[in-house]
């Protein structure tokens, strides 16, 4: 009976660490998800941006910033 009784809380404790694990994950995916979003409306509401598509070569203005931001 006592095995039976350390096998259960073994269980409950696996469960309890994967939930964790899982719960971690996800939560770090949302604020990278977040923090993407937030960096491309800012880089989007940017000086310039508007001007720069309007241009006849908007990648050539809007490259070098893309890759200063990165």
């Amino acid at each position: 009976m006592f095995v039976l009784h350390i096998v259960i809380v073994l269980l409950l404790v696996v469960a309890a660490v994967v939930a964790l694990v899982l719960q971690v994950r996800h939560d770090s995916s949302v604020e990278a998800r977040n923090r993407s979003v937030a960096v491309a409306a800012a880089f989007a509401d940017g000086p310039g941006l508007r001007e720069a598509l309007r241009g006849p070569d908007p990648t050539a203005v809007l490259q070098p910033r893309a890759e200063a931001a990165r």
